[in-house]
């Protein structure tokens, strides 16, 4: 909220956004919109346990991929 005192007696009351100098970015139009899909990708695709196994042995199956050949 916003106060000012033009003259005595007189209060003027207003409501305001206020956005940090860091956090302007984030209402850029751009960034908005990545973030709104990102928020509908996210309600789409609750998260789920992951099973660490399984995922290290992927990684592992990756890397294999990715040597080069002799």
């Amino acid at each position: 909220m916003l106060v000012e005192n033009p003259e005595p007696g007189v209060w003027v009351i207003r409501t305001v956004t206020i956005i940090p100098d860091n956090e302007g970015w984030l209402h850029e139009p751009a960034v908005k919109k990545s973030i709104g899909k990102a928020l509908a990708w996210a309600s789409k695709n609750p998260a789920k346990e992951s099973n660490l196994a399984a995922l290290k042995v992927k990684k592992a199956q990756s890397a294999k991929r990715k040597e080069p050949s002799a």
